[in-house]
């Protein structure tokens, strides 16, 4: 009950849709792009979270690689493309993500 209080509706009185993409529906290709195009241009890409095993959003990785980033994937499940990753710190972000910072600080 409290789920579809938490739905606006529009005003047909119709539920407007959550701006989600459900399994197996196709990503917005405009979104898609620019996140290719932002990954392939990119110094830096961080991944953090995810297990990556849906496509086409699991290939953004090897884009940004392919483009010269340095890329750095934190999660708790290994990725299954470890090839496309300079940096694999294995663990829960709340717990890799404050030591990489420390470390990085300190190097300043």
């Amino acid at each position: 009950d409290q789920l579809l209080k938490d739905f606006a509706r529009c005003q047909c009185g119709g539920w407007q849709r959550p701006d989600v993409v459900a399994f197996e529906e196709a990503l917005p290709s405009a979104p898609l792009c620019r996140a290719r195009q932002l990954a392939a241009a990119c110094d830096y890409f961080v991944c953090v979270g995810t297990s990556l095993l849906v496509r086409p959003a699991a290939d953004i990785p090897r884009i940004a690689a392919a483009g010269r980033a340095l890329t750095i994937f934190v999660g708790t499940e290994e990725p299954q493309d470890k090839d496309a990753w300079h940096q694999i710190f294995a663990g829960a972000s709340e717990v890799v993500l404050p030591c990489i910072l420390g470390a990085l600080l300190d190097k300043t």
